[in-house]
């Protein structure tokens, strides 16, 4: 199929939202769970933490500034499945009805395996002593990790978790997500 250059810059326009909602997903999840662990039950937990060492200000600040590159790789990868979808390169679909709920449990199942799995080889592979400085060292410097660590990783390991899509958007999965969202960036009718 050719390139459609005009539903890519389409595509652009949505940017800022997966933005957004991408860094919510980042923010508020271990901002939680900062908040409640690390302040509010720091002092009755602190007899079951693996390090007593709380990290240092520094630290906390590498794992967000790191993150941030991340979301904002993960919401280019985002730009690039709109693009998919408005060029018509994806199965996406908006409806369950269209092609019923046995498929659409099905495709559930099979994109979550389908993600794992990816993510398990390419982290390992990662691993590798020649790719690990590319890939996973920035990661494996948090040696007291906070929440904020999860997405703390080189530029190309974020990349690469893109190869499946970090939405799980590969096209039959998104009605669930449709579901859990308030609107749904991907779904060429919300955005006409």
């Amino acid at each position: 199929m050719p390139i459609c250059f005009a539903d890519i810059a389409q595509s652009l326009a949505v940017w800022p939202e997966i933005f957004i909602v991408d860094l919510l997903r980042y923010l508020i999840p271990p901002g939680f769970a900062f908040v409640v662990l690390w302040g509010l039950l720091q002092h009755r937990l602190s007899r079951r933490k693996v390090q007593a060492e709380f990290p240092h200000r520094r630290h906390l600040w590498r794992e967000i500034r790191y993150s941030r590159l991340t979301v904002l790789i993960f919401s280019v990868n985002g730009i690039l499945v709109v693009a998919s979808i408005d060029c018509g390169h994806s199965m996406y679909y908006a409806e369950i009805a269209d092609y019923g709920w046995l498929y659409w449990g099905f495709s559930l199942v099979a994109i979550i395996v389908l993600h794992d799995a990816y993510f398990y080889w390419t982290h390992r592979m990662m691993h590798h002593p020649s790719l690990f400085k590319f890939f996973l060292r920035l990661h494996h410097r948090s040696h007291n990790p906070s929440p904020w660590a999860a997405l703390c990783v080189h530029a190309g390991g974020s990349g690469g978790a893109c190869g499946v899509s970090h939405h799980g958007d590969l096209g039959d999965a998104a009605p669930w997500q449709r579901d859990l969202n308030f609107s749904d960036p991907y779904d060429p009718a919300q955005r006409a």
